[in-house]
């Protein structure tokens, strides 16, 4: 199973759960179908919840402007940590993106 892959789960619980002048991130919590062996499935009925990690939980969207604007700004550089990961991932994939392109015989005849 693939846990959520929004960038607002990059940012610790603690982060992710801070309120300023009560707006922050709301969680939805994901509909689930329990599927028995031999048996059959079920799907949860509306109200009914399956604990999975919040790693599965989506962002209601209408509660992100919030959180930019309100919570972003209180964060102190350490809940940044985790993207350093993906920003060093970036940088990567844009050197080597590079290196092909100045490699390339078109780069190589429109120089010449």
């Amino acid at each position: 199973m693939v846990g959520n892959l929004e960038l607002e789960h990059y940012f610790s619980d603690e982060a992710m759960s801070a309120r300023v002048d009560g707006l922050g991130l709301k969680s939805v919590a994901p509909s689930a179908t329990v599927v028995v062996a031999g048996i059959g499935s079920v799907t949860l009925p509306d109200g009914e919840s399956l604990t999975l990690g919040a790693e599965y939980e989506a962002i209601d969207s209408s509660s992100k402007k919030g959180f930019i604007e309100s919570v972003l700004p209180t964060l102190g550089p350490s809940d940044y940590s985790a993207f350093a990961a993906l920003f060093e991932l970036v940088e990567t994939t844009i050197a080597e993106l590079e290196v092909r392109r100045l490699a390339s015989p078109e780069t190589l005849v429109a120089s010449g």
